[in-house]
Parts: structure tokens; C-alpha cells; sequence
């Protein structure tokens, strides 16, 4: 039995990431409408014909679901997942304004879906995969 939960969802998130981990984490906010960490966690049971039975949880799955704005503008999310699929790096977001709740994750970037509609008026979403566990920083 498979379970997904939206562990944290960001509307108006403030997104940073970056490739190079001796580089400073570039910030996206402008180009984000809403930001979630998904958690996938699996169980299976198996049960034998003379009645015994076992079951295994393995570890939990995280992704980063991001629903951005379709831009080629230099400078722009959609452009840096594009540019950056495939590579390891590390992503963050918060709500506009605070601090906190606060996602940061290990990630591998992937490109974003489809480019459609009017560039600049319309928004992509992308799914990007988290190594291991992502950190939550609570509110206070």
C-alpha cells in the first residue's frame, strides 16, 4: 500500500537553489506561485499459505513540487531547472515574508513540464527529487 501526504505546502514561496555547493543560493521568488514537499511512504504484507506473515516499510520518498512561471528571461526558475536537469544541488523555500516554516532539501534538478500558453502569463509545474529526508524547520 502506497500513501502520499503533502507534508508542507507554500503559497507565494520565496525558492532559492543552487548547483555549486561553494556558490550562494539564488533566489527565486518572483517566479514561484506555490511550493510543496510530498512524502510517498510504502508498506507491503506479505502473507504465506500456512498463515505466518511479514510486512516491510521501507523509508519514506520526498519530493519538492513546484508551480512556476514560464520564463526563457535569464535569471529565471524555469530556465535554471532547465539548464541545471539532472544535476545534484540543494533547494529551499519559505513563505514571502518569514523565515519559517522553512523546507531545505538535497535535491536532483529536473526540467520542468511543458512550456505552453503565453510565456510569462502562464505557469509549469515540476517535480524534483529529494536525497534522503528533507529538513523542516518549524514556525516558532
Amino acid at each position: 500500500m502506497s500513501t502520499t501526504l503533502v507534508q508542507l505546502e507554500v503559497k507565494n514561496a520565496l525558492v532559492k537553489a543552487k548547483v555549486d555547493a561553494d556558490v550562494a543560493l539564488l533566489e527565486f521568488g518572483d517566479h514561484v506561485d506555490n511550493a510543496a514537499l510530498v512524502t510517498t511512504t510504502t508498506s507491503t504484507t506479505f502473507a504465506a499459505v500456512s498463515g505466518n506473515s511479514t510486512s516491510s516499510t521501507p523509508p519514506p520518498t520526498e519530493t519538492v513540487v513546484l508551480n512556476l512561471a514560464q520564463s526563457l528571461k535569464s535569471g529565471s526558475l524555469w530556465l535554471f531547472l532547465r539548464t541545471n536537469h539532472g544535476k545534484r544541488g540543494q533547494i529551499e523555500f519559505f513563505p514571502k515574508g518569514g523565515t519559517t516554516p522553512k523546507v531545505a532539501a538535497d535535491v536532483t534538478f529536473q526540467a520542468p513540464g511543458t512550456l505552453g500558453g503565453t510565456v510569462g502569463a502562464g505557469t509549469s509545474g515540476a517535480t524534483i527529487l529529494v536525497h534522503g529526508l528533507a529538513t523542516i524547520t518549524p514556525e516558532a
